[in-house]
């Protein structure tokens, strides 16, 4: 069986025998092939490896932003906030693109994915929040971060929307993204099959398990899926509502674009393996360079080639 180029990074790369050879092809990760449960995989094994570098700063930005809302009472320690951003963008990164299980993707030039997975993560970082003591709870609702983190899915292939924006009269791209989105859901195939959705579940949370990448109890939360499928085809109105939330939000909470360019960084890195995977283009980089100047010119070159996902900044430790 020919396997998909993300499954031999994973294998070559992570040392990670995917286990779910059976479902290779069925759901595709791009329109020209690949497979959306290793691509998921591996995005969320790029995150793990630069988690220590974003979480701590991230979790700074939101204590100053606490201290200036809650003048009394401030009971909330940094590691409180860390857990939270550590589970919510894991989250994130394992619904960024569920909407591809749809039989619209591909098929329909109007079908947006990310639309649809915001949905999903809208709703599945719903019921993470309502297993949360009261404490952690109450603090998700101070710093609005469900609806900052599904946001955050939302806009992670943004420029569609930008150059709409660009053409439009309208100054809002919130407007923009909730037109779009209302014109998509149209179709009774915008969402997954139940079947689909829990198949990808049991895949996804098999490999996770199996390997130890994420804790129990986001395990826990994956499996609600199918049953959150369920409730968004048979209820309509709470697509709407969800929808109605982004409205105004974008440009008003400051969490949104952090959280969005983590996601930016590891989905184009895991994106890498169906070309060339640019943890190896880095090798031939160092193996290539006779001097610093050798080394920036090639560099230079693989930004290009690979639209800016190496960022620097987050080089994992080990490459």
């Amino acid at each position: 069986m020919h396997l998909p180029k993300e499954c031999y990074v994973i294998r070559k790369w992570q040392r990670i025998e995917p286990l779910c050879k059976e479902l290779c092809g069925k759901y595709l990760s791009h329109c020209k092939g690949g497979c959306l449960i290793a691509h998921t995989l591996l995005s969320l094994i790029e995150y793990n490896a630069i988690e220590h570098k974003v979480v701590g700063s991230i979790s700074s930005l939101v204590m100053r932003s606490l201290a200036r809302k809650i003048k009394n009472k401030f009971n909330y320690s940094k590691n409180d906030v860390e857990k939270l951003l550590t589970d919510i963008m894991k989250l994130i990164i394992l619904t960024h693109d569920i909407g591809k299980l749809s039989k619209e993707y591909c098929y329909n030039k109007k079908y947006r994915h990310e639309i649809i997975s915001f949905i999903y993560g809208s709703m599945i970082i719903e019921k993470w929040a309502s297993k949360l003591d009261t404490r952690l709870r109450e603090l998700c609702k101070r710093l609005n971060l469900g609806v900052q983190a599904s946001i955050a899915i939302l806009l992670h292939h943004e420029s569609l929307y930008w150059r709409i924006l660009e053409e439009s009269i309208s100054i809002d791209i919130s407007v923009i993204i909730t037109r779009y989105a209302l014109k998509m859901l149209s179709s009774k195939q915008a969402f997954a099959k139940d079947e689909d959705i829990k198949t990808f579940v049991d895949a996804i949370t098999k490999n996770l398990t199996s390997y130890s990448l994420i804790g129990k109890e986001l395990v826990s939360t994956l499996e609600e899926l199918p049953a959150i499928n369920k409730e968004i085809t048979d209820n309509t109105s709470k697509i709407y509502d969800l929808l109605s939330k982004v409205r105004g939000v974008i440009l008003e909470y400051k969490l949104i674009l952090p959280l969005y360019y983590i996601l930016f960084i590891v989905d184009n890195r895991a994106a890498s393996a169906r070309n060339t995977y640019w943890r190896e283009s880095f090798r031939k980089a160092l193996g290539y360079a006779k001097s610093y100047d050798d080394l920036i010119n090639f560099l230079s070159k693989l930004t290009r080639e690979h639209t800016l996902h190496v960022s620097l900044s987050l080089l994992p430790p080990i490459l």
